[in-house]
């Protein structure tokens, strides 16, 4: 029994100085770890706080500077409304007046932009659709009606479009496509479908003075030449004096115009 204790207490002793030596390694790892810990949380805190300061910073230059323009004195009287959203976190960066009800204006044309985009794609064309009723003749002869399906194409006659089918001529080329069909003569009407859109072509809820500006027209399936008819006026010095029309865009035979315009010492767009 002596021996076994000798033997114990001399084994305890010889591995004393292992044993305290790794547990001396273990606890310099621990506090290894636990500084790299610490580091990374500070770090990773830093980062934090750093991005909320840059995005509160944008946000608050940004809220600046929209105050300034809304609260200038021009703006006093005007019912302003406006909600800026960050589309990433969906979170509101900037509102003011966002739940006060107004009329839209051109900022619905955001909207319906969209709408079209959603629903008829970037690619989508407008159509305006030829046909015929009747029975076409071997000399050529159509023994019925034309018919034209309007497709509502803001592009015919448009002075913002200069392809082939949109410009000036458009006409000239749907004659073509007829004659190209073997159409040479007609013995029938020539008939417009126009019913893609109702009969309500302008809403009664318009402006009665934004209706006689070149914005005012409303949507139809034979929207042609930006819904306009222009007319060249030309005008003497003298105000309150009678005007003489120069020319008129498109040309329409057989119009008459009664001139009652009498010229003006304001010759600019009041629209």
């Amino acid at each position: 029994m002596i021996l076994f204790t000798r033997f114990l207490i001399l084994c305890t002793l010889y591995f004393l100085p292992f044993t305290l030596y790794f547990l001396l390694c273990t606890f310099h790892l621990l506090l290894y770890f636990s500084k790299l810990i610490k580091m990374i949380k500070r770090f990773l805190i830093t980062i934090l706080f750093g991005t909320i300061s840059i995005l509160g910073f944008s946000q608050t230059n940004i809220k600046i500077e929209l105050q300034k323009i809304l609260f200038q004195p021009d703006y006093k009287n005007a019912s302003v409304g406006i909600q800026v959203v960050n589309l990433e976190s969906g979170l509101s960066v900037f509102d003011y007046n966002s739940n006060k009800l107004m009329i839209p204006a051109s900022t619905q044309k955001i909207v319906t932009s969209a709408a079209a985009l959603e629903m008829l794609g970037a690619d989508y064309r407008f159509k305006t659709e030829i046909g015929f009723v009747g029975e076409l003749k071997e000399n050529k002869e159509l023994k019925g009606d034309l018919a034209l399906m309007g497709g509502g194409d803001p592009t015919l006659g448009s002075m913002y479009f200069s392809n082939a089918e949109s410009n000036s001529n458009f006409i000239n080329f749907w004659v073509q496509k007829i004659k190209a069909a073997g159409i040479r003569q007609i013995s029938g009407n020539i008939v417009l479908d126009a019913s893609i859109y109702d009969s309500e072509k302008v809403p009664s809820t318009w402006i009665w003075g934004d209706i006689g500006n070149y914005y005012g027209a409303g949507a139809n399936a034979f929207t042609c030449y930006d819904n306009l008819f222009r007319i060249t006026f030309k005008s003497p010095e003298r105000a309150g004096e009678a005007t003489s029309i120069i020319s008129t865009y498109p040309k329409i035979e057989g119009i008459e115009i009664q001139n009652e315009v009498v010229s003006s010492e304001i010759n600019i767009d009041r629209a």
